[in-house]
């Protein structure tokens, strides 16, 4: 999601709440301050540890504050977990946990949320008088389980997603092409071609490289986070297979939810 989004969604929270605007500020854009430090997107920034790390950091010092910035923050990691990148929440494990419904730069979920949180700023005072009827612990409680269960839910979501993937081979996605098409599977492979890199213009960095088995190929996209393969590195790997690219780039392994040299 873009930097706008975030930030409005975490403001409308904080409105509505009657949260210190500046901390669900700085929580709402604090992940990606990655960028800034020269860290691979998604990983550490996004991570439960660093959630750990920043609340030792303010909750001694200012309680209202810390609670502030960690709702801002769970916010952004939580709109990031519906996207195809996913977020490394257990970091340092290298797995991203993602709900994988779209893309980050798509125009059209950014947008719905900006909507969303416009028309929660527009009737905060209406929504402010009808929670003050419910009480504050019984808010305090929604608003958590609203952000909190579907943030970690990604976790085991992600490992029921990896359990109903296909176990196959090159050979067989291929000849089975549209059997497979669109479908999660996993493939054991060779590294067979030097790797190529991509930046999108929502800064996620991609390594491209060839995987093949028994004189058949395909076409890797995973994220840079998982590593760089080398050539005859021998490879288990878990992502989406496709040809709907196939007129450009032949047949594609994407959205890669697990990477092991073997």
């Amino acid at each position: 999601m873009n930097l706008l989004t975030h930030v409005l969604f975490g403001l409308a929270i904080g409105e509505v709440l009657n949260l210190e605007l500046a901390g669900v500020i700085l929580g709402s854009v604090l992940p990606d301050f990655d960028y800034l430090i020269g860290i691979t997107h998604r990983t550490f920034t996004h991570s439960l540890l660093f959630i750990l790390l920043i609340s030792l950091i303010f909750y001694k010092k200012d309680k209202r504050f810390s609670t502030s910035l960690l709702i801002g923050f769970a916010s952004h990691l939580l709109l990031d977990a519906f996207t195809t990148q996913g977020i490394m929440l257990l970091y340092p494990l290298n797995n991203f946990y993602s709900y994988n419904l779209f893309d980050s730069s798509s125009t059209a979920p950014n947008l719905l949320v900006i909507i969303f949180s416009l028309i929660i700023f527009l009737n905060k005072d209406v929504i402010q008088h009808k929670l003050s009827r419910i009480g504050s612990r019984k808010v305090r409680l929604f608003t958590y389980s609203f952000l909190l269960i579907p943030l970690f839910a990604v976790i085991p979501y992600y490992y029921w997603i990896i359990s109903q993937c296909a176990s196959s081979s090159i050979p067989e996605l291929l000849a089975g092409a549209s059997e497979y098409e669109g479908k999660c599977v996993s493939i054991n492979a060779l590294v067979c071609s030097e790797n190529d890199y991509y930046s999108s213009s929502a800064g996620t960095d991609y390594v491209i490289f060839d995987a093949c088995s028994d004189n058949n190929s395909l076409t890797v996209w995973m994220l840079d986070s998982f590593g760089s393969p080398v050539i005859n590195d021998n490879i288990t790997i878990i992502g989406i297979f496709t040809s709907k690219f196939y007129e450009t780039s032949g047949y594609e392994l994407y959205k890669i939810m697990g990477f092991w040299k073997n």
